[in-house]
Order: C-alpha cells, then sequence, then structure tokens
C-alpha cells in the first residue's frame, strides 16, 4: 500500500502543470526551520518533538527538490532515564500546488539513524537505516514566506506531524 500511495503522489506531482501564486517566484532557493512531533508504533517506546531544516530549489511548475534534516529524543519505556536520539535526513521531490493556501506532496529518500544516550549506551544497540519516505500537507503563503502543515511517513513504525515555516530568496 505504501508503494502504491507513493507512486500515485509522485505521477500527480509529475502531471500537474499548475505554477506559484504571484508572491513567489517561478523557481529560487527556500530555506525554513521545522517542528512537530514523532510517534512511534512501537511497543514499550514513547516518540518525542522533532525540530529540524528543511530546504530546497523550486525548479518550475510547483515542482522542487527539498532537502530536510529532524532530531529528536525517543525514550524506551522499560529503561528509566534512557534516551535514544533519533535522527533524519531526506531528499525529496516536492510539489506545492499555486495559490495563497496550498497543498503540498512530497516523495523521496530518507535515512534515519537511532543512536543510545545517558544510560542506554551499551544496553540499546545504534541502528541506521535507508528507504522510502512521503509526506502530504498544505500550507499558506504570506509575501515571501510561508507556513505548512505536514504529515510525513518517515518509517514503518514512525510517522511525523510537522509545522514548517519557510522563507523564500
Amino acid at each position: 500500500m505504501l508503494k502504491k500511495a507513493g507512486l500515485a503522489m509522485l505521477v500527480a506531482m509529475c502531471t500537474t502543470g499548475v505554477t506559484h501564486a504571484e508572491e513567489v517566484a517561478d523557481s529560487g532557493f527556500y530555506l525554513g526551520v521545522t517542528a512537530g512531533k514523532h510517534k512511534v508504533d512501537v511497543d514499550g517506546m514513547s516518540g518525542g518533538s522533532a525540530g529540524g531544516l528543511v530546504g530546497g530549489y523550486r525548479i518550475a511548475n510547483g515542482l522542487s527538490v527539498e532537502a530536510a534534516f529532524t532530531a529528536s529524543d525517543l525514550k524506551p519505556d522499560s529503561i528509566p532515564g534512557c534516551i535514544l536520539e533519533f535522527d533524519t535526513a531526506a531528499v525529496y521531490g516536492a510539489f506545492r500546488s499555486s495559490g495563497k493556501v496550498f497543498f503540498k506532496g512530497r516523495i523521496g529518500i530518507l535515512n534515519e539513524g537511532l543512536t543510545s544516550r545517558d544510560t542506554c549506551v551499551g544496553l540499546i544497540d545504534d541502528e541506521s537505516d535507508t528507504g522510502l519516505s512521503f509526506g502530504v500537507g498544505g500550507g499558506v503563503r504570506f509575501g515571501k514566506g510561508a507556513l505548512e502543515i505536514e504529515y510525513t511517513l518517515v518509517e514503518q513504525d514512525v510517522d511525523q506531524i510537522s509545522a514548517n515555516l519557510i522563507y523564500n530568496f
């Protein structure tokens, strides 16, 4: 199902010929900050708040290449005081529809890393994995800025809900 949803989003992004609103040029760089929450669907694990950076280059017709980096803490319920660092780095093909209020979709490759800290060192193995990720959301443009709300499927057991504050150069 994940592959079908991702493929449908990619086809929609590539076949839509909609242009950006007048407030934002057809091409150029953008950079922003992101804040949100990771939801972890693993027994005995609590998700944490996430923060990071997002940036990219608008190619034309709402299409862009986008990079996103986030960091958060996860907490195993069974080990008091244990904190795991959960970091992600991703490259996406993204689409934003035209208008002041817009739809956003993105699909790409994401690398995630889980690193033990504090009382977890030696108890939980550090891990890293790379796979397909996609996100959907929407936003509002104001001048050269935009505020976006987005759901991202990080991996099979991890979702992220985030808000992005973007500045277009």
